[in-house]
């Protein structure tokens, strides 16, 4: 959590390791004990090892053609 009390924001950095996961429900209970609300949210894709190795190997291969 980083804070800027002088302009009343907080931004909050959830993270899973589980993909079945929904970290907004996270962030609810904090919200409710802060009494603050979202504003704005923005969600990463999680994914698999494999698909990071896959990823990396077309980028690799791009980068060789």
């Amino acid at each position: 959590m980083s804070t800027w009390p002088e302009h009343r924001l907080a931004h909050i950095d959830v993270f899973t390791c589980r993909a079945d996961t929904d970290p907004r429900q996270a962030i609810e209970p904090i919200l409710s004990v802060l009494g603050g609300q979202v504003t704005r949210s923005q969600a990463v894709p999680q994914l698999s090892p494999n698909a990071l190795l896959e990823a990396d190997n077309a980028n690799l291969d791009k980068q060789l053609a």
